[in-house]
């Protein structure tokens, strides 16, 4: 109920019920809707009660060229691995405060934060319970740091979340090309200093990869600048 036919213009207010939303090869059922948008602004609310993903979600989203999301979500049950983001059973409940802009990790600014959370794989309880992840502005330089009961540390410098893969195989490629193939695309540059502590992760770790272990209590730090092709890392294991 409202009136506008675009996104500048759009003023409304929302009821929608939604009993079927197909995404990433899963079928999530019995969604309802309700709030206003108005200018660019969602206020509103949100709830769930699929089979595999039960949970409510309240807040603000501004959208933009840096868009704003300020909300908090409850989740009741959410099987990650019946909804297709993890590949073993793994299932989780805990509480999401949002408070952030941007489109994606790399423009990501501000603190996204769980809480009273429980993380079971194979139905067994993983030492989980907080997470938080901060991103900003310090002397010029970009920091993100995130920080859980069992690890915390952080990145600072120039860098590029999504890239970071792509840039350590671009420096290994250029002492090891017959190992290492470049990249298929441009790496902008990375130049970053990076520090990570872990305490009881190898439960974590083999949420990735089964069959790592090994890494409890241990202490990572280091450096990657890609203009002068170097790299500094000290690892304690």
């Amino acid at each position: 109920d409202g009136y506008g036919f675009n996104l500048n213009t759009l003023a409304v207010d929302l009821k929608a019920k939604v009993s079927r939303f197909d995404y990433n090869g899963y079928s999530y059922r019995n969604i309802d809707m309700n709030g206003k948008l108005k200018q660019k602004i969602f206020d509103g609310y949100a709830a769930i009660n699929d089979p595999n993903l039960k949970g409510t979600l309240n807040g603000l989203i501004s959208l933009g060229s840096q868009s704003r999301y300020n909300l908090v979500a409850d989740i009741a049950h959410a099987d990650l691995g019946a909804i297709k983001v993890t590949k073993e059973p793994v299932t989780f409940n805990g509480r999401f405060d949002l408070n952030f802009t941007g489109n994606n990790i790399d423009n990501f600014l501000g603190t996204a934060r769980i809480s009273n959370a429980s993380l079971l794989r194979n139905n067994q309880p993983l030492s989980f319970d907080s997470l938080v992840v901060h991103s900003g502005f310090q002397n010029g330089n970009r920091f993100l740091t995130f920080s859980s009961n069992e690890f915390n540390g952080a990145i600072e410098g120039d860098f590029h979340l999504t890239d970071l893969p792509n840039a350590i195989q671009l420096f290994l490629n250029k002492y090891y090309p017959s190992y290492v193939k470049a990249p298929t695309r441009y790496i902008p540059n990375q130049n970053f200093r990076f520090n990570l502590a872990t305490k009881e992760v190898d439960q974590f770790v083999q949420l990735f990869n089964k069959n790592l272990r090994g890494f409890n209590d241990s202490k990572f730090d280091g450096a990657l600048n890609l203009a002068k092709n170097q790299l500094d890392f000290n690892a304690v294991v």
